[in-house]
């Protein structure tokens, strides 16, 4: 999601963690959306980890989950915004996403901006916000828990200090 300043940060969180809930009832068939069958997907659960990353007075809250599916995810055949680096000077291609990983942007940038979640809401869109299903191996769990953990909220490349601000914000 974009970033916000402090007063915003609690509210966006919040609307988070109601998106996510909402989310999880779409995979679960606990809820609906005309048009669209999760059941294929096999959810049998998820953990959630909020982080919130800042740079000044702006701040970057999201969520890093860990989504538990038996079903096929599908290929990663499609590009779109997310799938360029753009730190380079030419932006180069390092991701390809699955159809289901766009569904799952779309779904959760509507949850996010508080528009009805229907098929027809989720066919205009050219973008979602920046979602990522990756399979992983039995090794990978130690890097996702030490990931989802981390307690550092700054930029890992700013090694500038926690303001008083930034800690009240974020307390709060």
């Amino acid at each position: 999601v974009p970033n916000v300043d402090g007063e915003k940060l609690k509210p966006m969180i919040q609307t988070q963690f109601k998106a996510f809930a909402r989310l999880i009832e779409y995979l679960k068939g606990k809820k609906k959306i005309k048009g669209l069958e999760f059941d294929s997907w096999g959810y049998l659960g998820a953990i959630r980890s909020l982080e919130v990353t800042y740079k000044g007075n702006t701040y970057h809250p999201h969520i890093h989950a860990l989504l538990c599916f038996t079903g096929d995810l599908g290929d990663k055949v499609h590009t779109n915004t997310y799938s360029y680096n753009y730190k380079s000077k030419k932006p180069m291609l390092n991701r390809l996403f699955s159809e289901k990983e766009i569904l799952i942007q779309k779904i959760w940038k509507l949850l996010i901006t508080g528009e009805k979640v229907t098929l027809k809401n989720i066919n205009r869109m050219q973008t979602g916000y920046s979602c990522m299903i990756d399979k992983f191996d039995d090794d990978d769990y130690h890097e996702l828990f030490k990931y989802m953990t981390k307690s550092n909220g700054s930029d890992e490349n700013d090694m500038s200090m926690m303001t008083y601000s930034n800690f009240v914000i974020l307390y709060f």
